[in-house]
């Protein structure tokens, strides 16, 4: 039997369960998502998820978000870090405005990490960035804290990101997505 894998954007109370699951599976401390966290970034925002569903579970995600520009400059200079972003500090994508967005995790499940789900996934997200882009949204700016060597592997690579600076849980870089 074949497994149906499908994108989400729309995230429900299962899926945050999910989500935080996955998130035990690759961090540690601060770096797990809490319910009420999330929950306040998706009432300033319900459009910084992306999601990879294998039969119906989610096995994968992304989190990308814009942020206030006060909120980029404070995790810009490594002073602290995405637990410590509250809802307010997340806002909506702002048609032709400059957005200063925070991509804060990559996270595929142990069981899917040597699967396409990653790239099922990364093409999620890009579809995404494209669509954002085409309806007049700007991303000028992203930034993302590197808590794990594989996501800085990643941000190098696929961000074409450049290090900044130290942070509480790892290394801030910044780098681009969609079209510049």
């Amino acid at each position: 039997m074949s497994n149906k894998y499908e994108i989400r954007y729309d995230v429900t109370e299962d899926y945050i369960n999910q989500m935080i699951e996955l998130d035990k599976q690759s961090y540690s401390g601060d770096n797990i998502g809490e319910r009420s966290r999330i929950q306040s970034w998706l009432n300033s925002n319900k459009d910084i998820y992306t999601m990879l569903l294998c039969d119906g579970k989610v096995v994968g995600y992304i989190n990308f978000m814009p942020i206030t520009k006060e909120c980029f400059d404070r995790y810009y200079s490594g002073k602290i870090s995405d637990c410590e972003i509250t809802g307010e500090d997340v806002c909506p994508f702002i048609v032709d405005k400059d957005n200063y967005c925070l991509f804060t995790s990559i996270v595929v499940s142990k069981s899917h990490r040597f699967t396409r789900s990653a790239m099922l996934l990364w093409q999620g997200f890009c579809n995404k960035i494209n669509k954002l882009q085409n309806n007049g949204i700007h991303i000028s700016r992203v930034i993302m804290d590197c808590v794990t060597d594989i996501g800085e592997k990643c941000a190098i690579k696929y961000l074409n990101a450049q290090y900044v600076t130290k942070s509480p849980n790892g290394k801030i870089y910044e780098g681009q997505v969609g079209n510049k």
